[in-house]
């Protein structure tokens, strides 16, 4: 069991090893960057699926990615690994997939949230390396958002001002 989670962790590390070297509000601290997964962290996946021309789902209830019909021109592997410690961050790939049709991310909120709190999702932008605040849609208990692209997505409480 523990020698699973180690391999996991190295998987999340690999990942984000790769996707660093690859190419609104924002959040420039240091740190903020996607930090390397710990023992610590609670993983979900790695999700890996063949999507064709007629789409498909990935991930669990804690992150799912929807696919929709006629996105893909050919049949594609995508996947997905999440990390939930200390916040929630997704790592699609390929990094830099592209979508015809915009597809749709959905992030859980974490048990036992503040109904108060304002959820939104952000993203990775590797040109500027900050955060970028995309919205997104709340239900609720989780919220959701339209992407065209892979790169890296995170849930986060946006602080009043």
């Amino acid at each position: 069991m523990y020698t699973m989670q180690i391999v996991r962790v190295l998987a999340v590390c690999l990942v984000l090893a790769f996707t660093i070297g690859c190419g609104s509000d924002t959040f420039t601290s240091p740190d903020t960057y996607p930090h390397a997964a710990t023992t610590d962290d609670t993983l979900h996946g790695p999700y890996q699926g063949t999507f064709s021309l007629s789409g498909g789902t990935l991930g669990d209830s804690v992150a799912w990615f929807v696919v929709p019909p006629d996105a893909l021109s050919t049949p594609t592997t995508l996947t997905m690994i999440v990390t939930t410690s200390p916040e929630l961050i997704a790592t699609m790939g390929p990094h830099g997939q592209t979508f015809a049709q915009p597809c749709t991310i959905s992030f859980a909120k974490p048990a036992g949230y503040d109904t108060e709190d304002v959820y939104h999702v952000f993203w990775w932008n590797e040109d500027t390396e900050t955060w970028d605040d995309l919205g997104g849609v709340d239900h609720v208990s989780y919220v959701s958002f339209g992407i065209t692209h892979f790169s890296l997505y995170s849930l986060r409480i946006v602080e009043d001002d």
